[in-house]
């Protein structure tokens, strides 16, 4: 399909979400004019019928092609015609099990798995095609294209009635489906070379960013040495008891982001909160920024001049990060993949934040707790993946780390941590000592460290001062004793 048909499904979906059924038929339009005599019927026209006989033709005449056409990304239902279907079908099959391939072979597997008679289909077009081999590609891509664009038209056209009975929930199986065709599975496969040069465009881009971080900024200067920033595909997650400041380090990391300087400016955030509303969170971001009391703001009648002037400043300042929030409590992972795709789409996302996974409501409410969490955080990589972006989830950690003399979490003590671990790209604790041990020397610092990094090392605390009456966690300099707010201007 041509770059703006690719990119027309796309658009096509996010309006599907946002307009439901009723924009069904201006979908369908749309997508049928998108090309030159656009239309469904012209799926099946002589010249499309002509072009998936010469492909065939081509791979009985010469079976290295088969991978050539296979990697152009052509499938077996991009065929227009149930008969040309299963004859690329034999064909793949043949070449996978290294039979030699020829009209005898592909009509014997035929008639094999059907009773009809096939000799005289397969001899015809191995014998009257004009094709030349070295335009097959030319042919695979042109029945690709037509053929997910008769598949996208067929969806959308198919999904008023789907929704008559499956409800509204079909629309997110077709917008699903309707993705599904941009992607090309055969582009998986690279050689050693193409990685090789991938690998060198990463290195240029990162080099065009003057010294800027490559990823998203994670609040912490440490944490953003250690990681180069949050990077995008990966699914990190972190993982702490209560009362360590989970949800603050997630709201410090996504203030981190919005503030963003450089070429690239603020990071587009969103924030996925199960657990405490937008307005709660909205406070806590308030004695983040102006560094006020949060005991304060709890209690408003008691508030000063001087802390409503923190109030104003800090809500001037934020007002324009591009930071979004979903309150909902009751979210699955699916909720959560049509919010993030939505952001993505029209605010151009550019990291997700979690909290927290074991909140996430399970699609199966009869699996056990493992296989709930497995598909949880499966559904979490699967959007850094195929968004593109960062996904940062917090996670519980069991309770029974408190009946050890050595408190500080570690990966095993993550809930589900099996199901977890087998996803996550970066796992990190958070762990503050003054929690338990009153008599502690490191009042007022927080670890974080790393106990699953797919990039560099683990084990080695980042040490951070954590300010728990304005809920913000600073780079701390042990050499000095300060620390600096990197979300402060």
């Amino acid at each position: 399909m041509s770059g703006s048909a690719f990119d027309a499904l796309q658009k096509q979906a996010v309006r599907v979400e946002s307009d439901g059924a009723a924009g069904m038929a201006a979908s369908v339009a749309q997508l049928a004019s998108l090309e030159q005599g656009g239309s469904p019927t012209e799926a099946t026209s002589d010249k499309t019928m002509m072009f998936e006989r010469e492909v065939l033709a081509c791979c009985m005449k010469d079976s290295s092609v088969i991978g050539e056409v296979v990697q152009e990304g052509l499938r077996e239902t991009d065929f227009s015609v149930d008969t040309h279907r299963r004859v690329f079908s034999v064909l793949i099959s043949l070449d996978a099990s290294g039979t030699p391939i020829d009209p005898v072979t592909v009509t014997g597997a035929l008639e094999r798995e059907s009773p009809k008679s096939w000799s005289s289909l397969v001899a015809d077009i191995a014998t009257n095609s004009l094709a030349s081999v070295k335009n097959v590609s030319h042919y695979a891509t042109t029945i690709r294209d037509q053929g997910r664009r008769r598949q996208a038209i067929e969806m959308i056209g198919g999904l008023t009635s789907r929704i008559a009975t499956d409800g509204i929930a079909s629309i997110d199986s077709v917008i699903q489906d309707l993705m599904s065709l941009t992607i090309n599975e055969a582009t998986a496969s690279l050689s050693l070379r193409d990685a090789l040069s991938q690998s060198v465009g990463y290195l240029e881009d990162v080099m065009d960013l003057d010294g800027e971080l490559p990823g998203v900024p994670t609040g912490l200067e440490g944490l953003d040495e250690a990681t180069g920033g949050w990077r995008d595909s990966d699914f990190i997650v972190i993982g702490a008891r209560p009362a360590m400041g989970k949800t603050a380090f997630l709201l410090n990391s996504a203030m981190g982001a919005a503030t963003r300087a450089g070429k690239r400016g603020p990071a587009h955030a969103g924030i996925i909160s199960t657990e405490q509303p937008a307005s709660q969170l909205g406070l806590r971001c308030i004695s983040i920024r102006g560094r006020l009391s949060a005991t304060h703001l709890r209690q408003p009648l008691k508030m000063t001049n001087e802390d409503w002037s923190k109030v104003t400043y800090a809500i001037q300042e934020m007002s324009s990060y591009p930071v979004w929030i979903n309150e909902s409590s009751s979210l699955t992972i699916d909720d959560i993949f049509r919010q993030a795709r939505h952001w993505k789409h029209h605010n151009k996302l550019d990291i997700l934040f979690v909290d927290y996974i074991q909140r996430i409501k399970p699609d199966n409410e009869r699996a056990n707790r493992s296989e709930q969490v497995a598909q949880i955080a499966s559904g979490l990589k699967s959007i850094a993946k195929n968004l593109k972006i960062p996904v940062v989830a917090l996670s519980q950690v069991r309770r029974e780390v408190e009946d050890r003399p050595n408190k500080r979490p570690m990966m095993a003590d993550f809930k589900e941590s099996s199901a977890i671990e087998q996803e996550a790209d970066l796992m990190f604790t958070l762990y503050r000592d003054e929690v338990y041990n009153e008599e502690t020397l490191d009042k007022g610092i927080a670890e974080i460290a790393a106990c699953k990094n797919r990039h560099g090392e683990v084990g080695v605390p980042i040490r951070a001062r954590w300010e728990g009456k304005y809920l913000t966690f600073r780079d701390y300099d042990p050499a000095e004793g300060v620390y600096e707010n990197l979300n402060r201007h």
